[in-house]
């Protein structure tokens, strides 16, 4: 049996990376001898983080009769045309590998790796599905229209679900629909161990008291007036924020990173906040600096007794480690997990929110740490069943005859 996987997002996007990397094994653990073939934005990278890969070959994006595709010509340097539709068309299944979305990170993505893969498959009659991923809506027409494509015919197995079912339908003819969970969900984390020394080698003292883990997203807006990508005053929000957090607790805090080099947006901002905090905190908070791969960052978690997310993944990976949590965000897919945990209470919209509703909620959150670390641990066993669901569905889609549908 062979799968050709086709990825979205480059490695220094730590939850997407997370995706892929628990896709990779839940398939590798199901076909043991299966082939598998990454079609990757960046092979040398994704050779070193996917090596139960059998092969990864560059993607193709060649000049031709479309003026989308000419848009995008020489951006990715890759195997021949034929070589391309060939690993495809003899593939048994084209799986979108580990990244929200099929036109969920913008015009170019959608075209260079969803569209072009998704056509060549359904021309050569090979069925391909999204698993595990998130739908979004679409406010641009073209955008919508390509999106309506890449969907027509796949099978789609999400793992949230901020657009019914019915507008999905009414969006494109496509495939089955199936509700699971995020593949990263299912991810192996770093040995409890380990991941401690990793943590205390970066602390800037000796922690003790509360382990509280922060991540700090470098693109949301507090005020629903700023541009969504205005900083400031989140920025200002923690910076308020913080202090309170640390003069009301024995505790230390921890500042995580979802984002690699060369792209450590996070990291950065992490450093903005934290430069305009009072000395006398410093040795109470620690700057996590270093790249560290999901499993890590999972396992770092999973040590801590509190969690406050500003990004899915970190927020999740708390959630699977029995972290009581907290989500700062507004996004739909956010709100879906939580919903999907039973955990909306613990959800807070970044726009319009105080330092004071933040720092009361975390005094909340504190308080019935103990009650909420119970709940997440019985949840996980459901939640781990739904992330397995994945591959129940691409087993079906392999064996329609045993009950799936191929379009």
């Amino acid at each position: 049996m062979k799968i050709v996987l086709t990825r979205v997002l480059p490695a220094s996007q730590k939850g997407d990376l997370a995706i892929a990397q628990a896709e990779l094994d839940s398939l590798r653990k199901r076909w043991p001898n299966a082939e598998i073939v990454l079609l990757s934005r960046r092979p040398e990278e994704d050779a070193v983080h996917f090596p139960a890969t059998n092969r990864v070959l560059p993607e193709l994006i060649t000049a031709s009769a479309s003026p989308v595709q000419r848009i995008f010509s020489g951006m990715l340097a890759g195997t021949s045309r034929r070589a391309f539709k060939n690993t495809i068309a003899d593939a048994d299944l084209l799986l979108f590998c580990g990244g929200g979305s099929p036109g969920g990170y913008g015009f170019g993505n959608l075209v260079k790796h969803a569209l072009l893969p998704a056509r060549t498959a359904r021309r050569a009659g090979v069925p391909y599905a999204f698993a595990g991923l998130g739908l979004h809506r679409y406010s641009n027409r073209l955008h919508r229209r390509l999106h309506a494509q890449v969907l027509r015919g796949a099978v789609l197995v999400t793992a949230r679900d901020p657009i019914s079912f019915g507008e999905l339908q009414a969006l494109a003819p496509c495939g089955d629909i199936g509700l699971t969970a995020d593949w990263a969900w299912l991810l192996d984390p770093e040995g409890p161990r380990e991941a401690r020394a990793l943590i205390d080698a970066e602390s800037t003292g000796q922690p003790g008291g509360l382990r509280v883990g922060l991540n700090l997203r470098s693109d949301q807006a507090v005020d629903p007036e700023h541009n969504p990508r205005h900083r400031g005053g989140t920025m200002d929000l923690f910076r308020e924020t913080i202090p309170r957090w640390l003069e009301h607790s024995v505790a230390d805090l921890f500042v995580f990173s979802m984002n690699g080099p060369p792209a450590s947006n996070d990291l950065g901002f992490a450093r903005s906040v934290l430069g305009g905090l009072d000395s006398k905190w410093r040795s109470r908070i620690h700057l996590l600096r270093g790249d560290y791969s999901p499993r890590q960052l999972k396992g770092m978690i999973g040590t801590l007794d509190l969690f406050v997310g500003t990004r899915l993944h970190p927020s999740l990976f708390a959630a699977s480690m029995g972290v009581p949590l907290m989500a700062v965000h507004d996004h739909s897919k956010v709100r879906g997990f939580m919903r999907q945990i039973d955990q909306e209470r613990w959800l807070l919209p970044v726009k319009g929110l105080c330092s004071e509703a933040l720092f009361q909620k975390w005094l909340e959150l504190r308080d019935e740490a103990s009650d909420i670390a119970g709940f997440l641990k019985k949840k996980s066993a459901t939640m781990e069943r739904l992330a397995l669901a994945n591959i129940d569905w691409i087993e079906r889609v392999l064996n329609p005859a045993d009950g799936g549908r191929v379009v």
